[in-house]
């Protein structure tokens, strides 16, 4: 098995491969990946909206993988009003205030 070089300089101990999961991530992505890949997937992500004719629990779902594809905490106030903002503007403007009162209630529950 070729290695991968960590940023520290470490390629092997004792046969083993001595690197990190996310060094090892970071050396992948930086070998395989364009240089503009991730400002590509920040901006999509950035300007991500519900598509015509996509439910809510696809939208949810999508909204999710994305988050993970680049490490997005979804824990943050910041993050509930994008995904708000994202969704149908009836969707938005009818149940928004709800959901935003719903997840912000879960959240004081959870942290008290």
């Amino acid at each position: 098995m070729v290695g991968i070089k960590d940023t520290r300089g470490d390629i092997k101990k004792k046969g083993k491969i001595s690197i990190s999961w996310y060094d090892f991530t970071a050396a992948i992505e930086r070998q395989f990946y364009p240089l503009d890949y991730m400002q590509k997937l920040i901006k999509i992500w950035q300007n991500f909206r519900q598509l015509k004719g996509q439910n809510v629990q696809g939208y949810t779902q999508e909204f999710r993988n994305r988050s993970l594809m680049l490490s997005v905490d979804l824990q943050s106030q910041e993050k509930l009003l994008q995904y708000i903002g994202g969704l149908h503007n009836y969707l938005r403007h009818c149940y928004g205030p709800i959901i935003f009162r719903l997840i912000i209630f879960n959240w004081l529950w959870l942290v008290l």
